[in-house]
């Protein structure tokens, strides 16, 4: 080993240590989770289950509007058509919050999706689903080429724990979810933040939605749910439709719709006040397209 080698060598393990605390003491928390109107972000999904069946998911931010309760949200749309919530940034306390009128726990109608201050170890998740905490670190996530700060949160209950890393200037850039014996995850591959655009989008994301061009059951939001939940579904013609929700056991525990509807999207809230906590499944069935999807009611 020459001598210079070993210089460089001793100058890298006195340097690197002081450049990671640099890191930590400049982190800006509010860019962990970056919120304008046309933000994009597109990640690739994949089953453990079957790993070689991967699909591509897109989330964006549609517009601002100011909610009942007289705050400003941003309206978060999954997949072009699948709505996603509505969700904002406090910079006074660095919590990011939901508008969120489907649990019991919440404050002005809002509960705490994340905190970005690591300081502030008292606040209150909402729905009840364990809290295991967050931290932070230097560590290359998703697969865009960029190696930045990041916080880790783990949210447990008996039958999910959901694993979310946000990166600083990008958001959520990696996801995980085990259910039982099944996991997916998510890995962020391109993103446009504040019109900068990072990666390469693997589709053309013009100004116009895209087209859903078959029949979807989406996954309900929230979930997990406390006593209610929205369930969306898109028609891509006029269809009689059934929508009914069963148990684990295989009963029947509702019927949500029995008519003829028309094409488009189509949402409703799906009361679960009289069930007890637990998987239930719902069920679509038209002429054409059934599809089942599993929500997790807790109480």
């Amino acid at each position: 080993m020459n001598l210079k080698f070993c210089l460089l060598l001793s100058i890298l393990v006195i340097l690197l240590p002081n450049y990671g605390q640099s890191q930590v003491d400049t982190l800006d928390v509010l860019s962990l989770f970056p919120l304008h109107v046309g933000d994009q972000w597109q990640y690739l999904e994949i089953d453990y289950l079957n790993p070689f069946d991967t699909t591509y998911s897109m989330m964006s931010v549609s517009k601002d509007t100011t909610m009942p309760n007289g705050k400003k949200y941003y309206e978060i749309i999954r997949d072009a058509s699948r709505f996603g919530g509505y969700l904002r940034v406090d910079s006074s306390n660095y919590i990011v919050y939901q508008y969120d009128i489907s649990t019991n726990c919440t404050n002005d109608s809002e509960s705490v999706l994340y905190n970005l201050d690591l300081n502030n170890d008292s606040i209150i998740y909402c729905p009840p689903i364990s809290f295991h905490g967050a931290f932070y670190g230097t560590e290359q996530v998703g697969l865009l080429p960029y190696y930045r700060m990041q916080y880790r949160y783990d949210f447990a209950d008996g039958v999910w724990q959901i694993t979310n890393i946000l990166a600083s200037g990008f958001g959520i850039a990696y996801k995980i979810v085990y259910v039982g014996i099944s996991a997916t995850a998510q890995n962020l591959i391109a993103a446009k933040i504040d019109n900068v655009t990072y990666g390469q989008f693997i589709t053309a994301i013009g100004e116009d939605e895209i087209i859903v061009k078959k029949p979807t059951l989406y996954q309900n939001f929230p979930n997990p749910f406390n006593l209610n939940t929205h369930i969306t579904f898109y028609l891509q013609e006029p269809d009689h439709v059934v929508l009914e929700v069963y148990n684990t056991l295989g009963q029947r525990v509702a019927v949500l719709i029995n008519k003829k509807m028309n094409a488009g999207d189509h949402s409703l809230l799906f009361d679960g006040s009289n069930l007890g906590t637990g998987i239930y499944l719902y069920f679509i069935k038209t002429r054409t397209y059934t599809d089942v999807k599993k929500m997790l009611l807790l109480k």
